[in-house]
């Protein structure tokens, strides 16, 4: 995936940080464009498990009628969202624009949008996990459990939500985005596969 910047939105957060969320397009070749919120965004957090999923409300203003109607889109992958406090210049969450979540009222311009983006931790539910995919990603052709760390298997279960987890980029730092409840446990039993080759 190649995301660019398309739309960035300016606010001031409730401390008097200066906020910026940037909506990133998978291959977009434009320039970027300063939009207006009509109301704050809502960042949220749900618990799932041991596992506490997040979303981002943000609600962009459209001058003309269904200006922002590209953000409904069937590919959970198309719309990167981040969310950056430029008076600490830092990323405080990382997320995609959840697909078909996307609505407008039937009102004349201008109006606000509901725009929902989630960390991709719900998610994961349907995805279906295995040892072969593991394998290919720790490079070895036998299994041994020994092989498999913590952070190799976490590596493979993010992976899933959209994250880049190339080796330029360090997955501490997209980890940092999403939370975990303490104690937070991960065991992976791959005893049944030992000895398999690829």
């Amino acid at each position: 995936m190649d995301h660019r910047l398309k739309y960035y939105f300016l606010f001031e957060a409730a401390n008097g940080d200066e906020m910026r969320i940037n909506l990133l397009q998978d291959h977009w070749g434009g320039e970027a464009v300063l939009r207006s919120m009509g109301q704050a965004p809502v960042l949220r957090r749900e618990k799932n498990g041991n596992i506490w999923g997040s979303s981002l409300e943000l609600y962009p203003e459209c001058k003309v009628d269904q200006e922002f109607a590209e953000l409904y889109t069937s590919d959970p992958y198309e719309w990167k969202v981040e969310v950056l406090n430029v008076s600490e210049q830092q990323t405080v969450w990382t997320g995609y624009v959840s697909p078909e979540l996307y609505s407008e009222p039937d009102v004349a311009p201008p109006y606000d949008v509901q725009v929902i983006a989630t960390d991709g931790l719900g998610e994961l539910k349907f995805h279906d996990f295995s040892v072969k995919e593991l394998r290919e990603l720790s490079h070895t052709s036998v299994l041994d459990e020994t092989e498999f760390s913590w952070p190799l298997i976490l590596t493979y279960i993010f992976s899933k939500t959209g994250f880049d987890f190339s080796t330029n980029t360090d997955p501490a730092m997209v980890l940092s985005t999403m939370s975990f409840s303490a104690p937070f446990y991960l065991y992976m039993d791959c005893k049944v596969y030992d000895g398999e080759t690829l």
